[in-house]
């Protein structure tokens, strides 16, 4: 399975003309198939979106994923080159991931602001959604992981 693939018309759900990663496809299997070289090679350009869907499989037993819709946005950053537009990526899906499911021992510090940052995030923009109960429920959920003491 890829790392990510495009969403789009007709609620095509892997729709082209871009992906991410080839899954366990060789590197010579996709330099040998045009479909393949359309989808992985095909450069982002804004307002692409697509999911993201890192995880890990455990031959033969189990595997899990962490799966976010985003959409590609322009973006500045100081390595400006030219004329190159850069971009970056901004989350679609806003539900918290799993406080529970993380391990703390497992995550560098870039790693756990990284996660507190997109849990601010969700806070921001769901709040004004819901039920009082349900902001509860998500302040619990999207606290900084180093408050939550796993």
């Amino acid at each position: 399975h890829g790392t990510g693939h495009g969403i789009g018309a007709y609620m095509n759900v892997h729709e082209g003309p871009m992906g991410i990663g080839g899954g366990n496809v060789s590197g010579d299997m996709l330099r040998g198939n045009q479909n393949m070289i359309n989808k992985y090679l095909e450069p982002f350009k804004e307002g692409m979106y697509v999911s993201d869907e890192p995880g890990f499989y455990n031959e033969g037993s189990w595997g899990i994923r962490i799966e976010s819709d985003i959409i590609s946005v322009a973006h500045t950053t100081k390595y400006e080159h030219g004329a190159r537009p850069w971009l970056k990526f901004d989350y679609m899906t806003k539900v918290p991931f799993c406080p529970n499911l993380i391990d703390m021992s497992l995550l560098s510090p870039a790693e756990v602001e990284l996660i507190d940052n997109y849990h601010a995030d969700v806070r921001k923009s769901v709040t004004p959604l819901l039920t009082p109960a349900a902001v509860k429920w998500l302040v619990r959920e999207t606290m900084p992981l180093a408050q939550r003491g796993n």
